[in-house]
């Protein structure tokens, strides 16, 4: 029999997405939590790698961001438009980025969304 004070402590305080994400226990399987509803991120394809050498390769393995912090060698791909505002991942619309302009642009998006 579960704990009623418990129920009520995971109502009032949803636990964080890190604990939501692991195995479901019998307590969040009953009270309908788990983590069969995240979406999944496919595994990397042949046809990826080679989309982001032939980005890469277009750039000159050059960062075309410049943000605060560029480290100027390029080695991740960046989305001129993201998805939810209609880019797509064609090589027209991405661009060789640093880790460190990748990271910066994508924690200024975070704060915005």
């Amino acid at each position: 029999m579960p704990n009623p004070d418990r129920q009520i402590l995971e109502i009032a305080l949803p636990l964080p997405k890190i604990l939501r994400d692991r195995a479901p226990s019998a307590f969040t399987a009953r009270a309908g939590g788990g983590s069969n509803d995240a979406p999944k991120r496919p595994p990397p394809s042949h046809e990826a790698d080679s989309l982001k050498a032939e980005v890469l390769k277009r750039d000159h393995y050059r960062c075309q961001l410049h943000l605060p912090g560029c480290e100027g060698l390029a080695t991740e791909l960046d989305r001129v438009e993201t998805g939810e505002y209609g880019g797509d991942g064609s090589s027209a619309n991405l661009r060789a980025a640093c880790k460190s302009c990748e990271r910066t642009k994508g924690q200024a998006f975070r704060l915005l969304g």
